[in-house]
């Protein structure tokens, strides 16, 4: 993507224009819907390449030719086939990974600047939290993960925030809301490894570095300290 010096903003979107050309280069989708585990945002890219100015656009890449034993008819008025806003379906996500799996190995710096290695942690029971500062459902999660941390941290647990899909300074508002869990910044690739589409999203990893638990949503904290607690009792 090229480098952007002007965004639009508009409701749950941000466009990056190109600084040279001026052509869209990347538009950011965001959303906050409510799931069996509390309200979830969730981010959509669509990334654009090969986009030029002055050329006349090929009719052939448009048109789709009509499969074996079908027909085409006419279109019907748009407003006669758009469903209600309520009734149209969710937008697929890809699932977690499951309970039992290898948890992705990863390297990502904390807010100290120090590398902090998943691999380096077995032996105790990590907890992830995939998060952002626009994301109001992760603000009402923190201080759900800081108990954790404050209960767990002499208990073999790690707590940490991973920081994903950010637009402001992740430190600054860690530091301001007096947060004191692990902070791990630049979290995007790794948000990718763990299948995450929409934030907060938790992901509890045990001792062997398996995969114990994993929600997009905050889960009730009662049942995610039952789930560690069933890990250190192990």
């Amino acid at each position: 993507m090229e480098a952007a010096d002007a965004i639009m903003k508009s409701a749950g979107s941000v466009m990056h224009i190109g600084r040279e050309d001026r052509m869209p280069r990347l538009i950011e989708r965001t959303r906050t819907q409510q799931t069996s585990t509390g309200e979830v945002t969730v981010r959509r890219d669509l990334r654009l390449s090969g986009v030029k100015t002055g050329d006349a656009a090929e009719s052939r890449p448009f048109v789709i030719d009509t499969p074996d034993g079908y027909r085409v008819r006419a279109d019907k008025p748009l407003r006669k086939i758009m469903q209600p806003r309520k009734q149209q379906p969710e937008l697929e996500r890809d699932e977690l990974i499951a309970e039992g799996e290898v948890a992705p190995e990863w390297t990502l710096q904390d807010a100290s600047g120090a590398q902090v290695r998943l691999s380096d942690l077995k032996g105790q029971v990590v907890v992830l939290d995939f998060w952002a500062t626009w994301c109001g459902p992760c603000k009402v999660a923190m201080p759900h993960v800081q108990k954790l941390h404050d209960d767990y941290a002499d208990k073999g647990v790690k707590v940490f925030g991973v920081n994903c899909w950010e637009r402001a300074d992740a430190k600054a508002y860690m530091t301001t809301s007096k947060y004191t869990y692990g902070l791990l910044l630049d979290g995007d690739k790794v948000a990718d490894m763990y299948r995450v589409s929409g934030i907060p999203t938790f992901y509890l990893i045990d001792q062997e570095g398996k995969v114990a638990f994993a929600a997009t949503g905050m889960p009730k904290e009662a049942a995610l300290r039952a789930k560690i607690d069933a890990l250190l009792a192990k």
